[in-house]
């Protein structure tokens, strides 16, 4: 937001879902006029961004999703999500990471108003898993709203799953660790705590 202060803000707190997210100016206003005052011209999400999303049969936790279409039948107000399953509650996997997710053939429509932030999806093969390959932050057990697929529902049995591969399906993954921007920096940690924050960034790749 333009400002011509000598402070700003960047980010609002979200109560309802513990999040911080990017002010915008509909945050100045009131809540139930929100909705209105946001033009269809803002639609900011394209074709296989992932996405949380609120659903009727999960009340206490949003769902992780991938955007198929938006404006489905002429409606501007809803769109066409990819349901992915997670494996250790839909499939009562213990063994299950809780941020291990099934890919699917399942597509349902859901209002936009349910969307309530991006998250990041990255596919990875049991054999990743099972050799610990899988990096941060997806190792971080949904830290981050940070996920990883790597299991395919079988067409022919909703039950049943098998591993999936390469060619991945259409989805615009998450970070990448391994892919480095720029070199990194070096830094040097003082007054870190428990060091958590200068370790996000090593494994970030920033220094």
């Amino acid at each position: 937001m333009e400002s011509s202060g000598d402070f700003f803000i960047r980010q609002t707190y979200s109560s309802t879902d513990s999040h911080w997210l990017t002010l915008h100016e509909r945050d100045f206003c009131c809540q139930c006029t929100q909705r209105s005052l946001q033009p269809q011209s803002e639609w900011e999400y394209l074709e296989g961004d992932t996405l949380l999303v609120k659903t009727i049969s999960s009340k206490e936790s949003l769902e992780p999703m991938i955007l198929v279409d938006s404006n489905t039948d002429g409606n501007p107000n809803t769109a066409r999500f990819r349901r992915l399953l997670r494996k250790r509650n839909d499939y009562k996997d213990a063994e299950a990471d809780v941020n291990e997710l099934v890919y699917t053939s399942q597509v349902e429509v859901h209002n936009i108003s349910d969307i309530v932030r991006r998250c990041h999806i990255r596919f990875y093969t049991p054999a990743d898993r099972k050799a610990g390959r899988i990096l941060a932050p997806c190792n971080r057990k949904g830290a981050g709203d940070c996920y990883y697929i790597s299991w395919l529902q079988r067409p022919s049995s909703y039950g049943t799953v098998e591993a999936i591969q390469q060619p991945w399906p259409m989805m615009k993954q998450g970070f990448e660790p391994t892919t480095a921007f720029q070199a990194p920096l070096r830094g040097l940690d003082i007054f870190c705590g428990g060091g958590n924050l200068g370790r996000g960034l090593e494994e970030a790749g920033a220094v």
